[in-house]
């Protein structure tokens, strides 16, 4: 017969569940002991502050650790803004361990269809069938449903008609709603009106005025160049007994002279003789023209020849002048030759 059991059973903690030793189930007082699982251990009680953690620590001869709160301001999550928001720091967060926290705040901007951002005063465009389009402007006054700026609705016609010399091209640009006739050719006015049209890289001339059909970013554009004519004294040209010619499409002049051959030419002087004058200037024959002139080479002396004709008398005849003579006041005639002919000698 068992006695009674001395040893009492063992009171299990938390985490904890009653076992025997299978080793002493024969005998009359088996050995009771306790066993931990984590398992069983209840879920902690403490909720911890956003800015704060829950951190377990185990204890000595303890199943069920201990649970308790520790800073971590990692543990405050960054907020992910929408369109048109930005994040600041929430002046309203109070914390024990020192954090920032983070929100979300509008912006002073408008927000078009959640994609796109304007400033007030800006706009945009945004095209619909046709050749219509709306204008999407950010004005300064805001909306108090939405919290941003209020937008503004402008539907536009574009009127694609353009020039003879152009042609239409959309716009490139969010902020322009129609776009714009960029020349493709030049078209030229000239001063009675008329219009000419020129294709890119051709040159014409007007009013002494080169210009020119070029192509740029901005479309083809006209180019002048105003002729230069070099200086030109048409005063000294006649005196010099040259001729006025015009050049370069009669923009320019010139002075030609003409190659007057030999020839007697008459010539008004007055007549001087000591103290003694022609009172009149007075008609002397002289001869005055080009003659011919050359250098050929003579293989046998081994050198140039030079021929040379010059323009002189081909006979001569007395002229008589009166001379006034201030000295006794006298009258004396002079004799003069003048050529009777002019022509071309050897020298």
């Amino acid at each position: 017969v068992c006695e009674s059991c001395t040893k009492p059973i063992p009171l299990c903690t938390d985490g904890e569940f009653l076992t025997v030793d299978l080793n002493t189930t024969h005998f009359c007082c088996p050995q009771y002991y306790c066993v931990c699982d984590p398992n069983l251990c209840p879920a902690p009680l403490l909720n911890c502050a956003e800015d704060m953690k829950l951190v377990k620590e185990n204890v000595s001869g303890q199943c069920c650790p201990t649970w308790h709160c520790e800073c971590s301001c990692e543990n405050l999550v960054m907020p992910t803004c929408e369109v048109g928001e930005f994040t600041a720091i929430d002046r309203n967060f109070q914390s024990d361990c020192g954090c920032i926290q983070y929100l979300c705040e509008k912006d002073d901007v408008c927000v078009f269809q959640e994609v796109s951002v304007l400033n007030p005063g800006q706009s945009m465009i945004k095209y619909v069938e046709g050749d219509f389009c709306y204008t999407v402007e950010c004005l300064e006054e805001k909306d108090n449903h939405t919290g941003f700026h209020t937008l503004n609705f402008t539907m536009v016609n574009c009127s694609k008609e353009c020039d003879i010399h152009q042609m239409y091209t959309p716009s490139p640009s969010d902020y322009d709603c129609c776009g714009t006739c960029k020349n493709v050719s030049c078209k030229f006015q000239m001063e009675n009106g008329t219009s000419v049209i020129y294709e890119e890289g051709r040159t014409w001339h007007y009013n002494c005025t080169t210009y020119e059909c070029v192509k740029t970013d901005e479309g083809t554009m006209i180019l002048n160049y105003s002729m230069v004519c070099p200086p030109f004294n048409e005063t000294e040209c006649k005196m010099n007994e040259g001729i006025v010619k015009l050049y370069n499409e009669g923009c320019c002049k010139i002075c030609k002279r003409e190659e007057r051959i030999c020839q007697k030419v008459i010539i008004k002087s007055i007549i001087r003789k000591q103290d003694c004058i022609s009172q009149n200037p007075v008609n002397v024959a002289s001869c005055d023209g080009k003659c011919p002139s050359a250098t050929i080479y003579n293989i046998n002396i081994e050198s140039h020849l030079r021929f040379c004709k010059c323009c002189r008398e081909n006979g001569v005849r007395n002229l008589s002048v009166p001379l006034y003579c201030s000295g006794n006041g006298t009258e004396v005639m002079h004799a003069l030759q003048e050529p009777i002919d002019c022509t071309c000698q050897w020298n």
